[in-house]
């Protein structure tokens, strides 16, 4: 694997967690419980 594929990896799943604190933070605010 280059270096560069790795990096592209690791930012995909970065981005794939973000989704998933502000998803946690939107239901959060609704008063739903995830």
């Amino acid at each position: 694997m280059s270096y560069k594929n790795i990096c592209d990896f690791c930012s995909e799943e970065i981005n794939i967690l973000d989704k998933y604190v502000e998803i946690g933070k939107l239901e959060k605010e609704k008063g739903f419980s995830a």
